[in-house]
């Protein structure tokens, strides 16, 4: 994970009540909330690994950034964080 990226850990309020949620910084700055998905969430089979973009700011927020597809791990949401500080999309 890159070094200028960092996860802090809270909880978040969803349609079925509250979830495992982060909060991710860049630099020391909040760019983006993100809540974990469980299987009851999910509408298939799967091990309720993925992150749910709830919210971006800046150039992570939905009018500059396309909604993501969840993401299988916090490592993929890092990728995806530190491609868009980088300029990517």
């Amino acid at each position: 994970m890159p070094t200028n990226i960092r996860f802090e850990a809270t909880r978040v309020c969803g349609d079925g009540g509250e979830r495992e949620g982060r909060l991710a910084y860049v630099r020391g700055v909040l760019v983006a909330v993100l809540s974990r998905l469980t299987p009851e969430d999910l509408a298939d089979e799967t091990n309720g690994e993925l992150w749910f973009v709830e919210a971006g700011f800046g150039k992570w927020g939905i009018i500059s950034t396309p909604q993501h597809e969840p993401f299988e791990s916090l490592e993929e949401a890092a990728a995806w964080i530190a491609d868009i500080d980088s300029g990517g999309e």
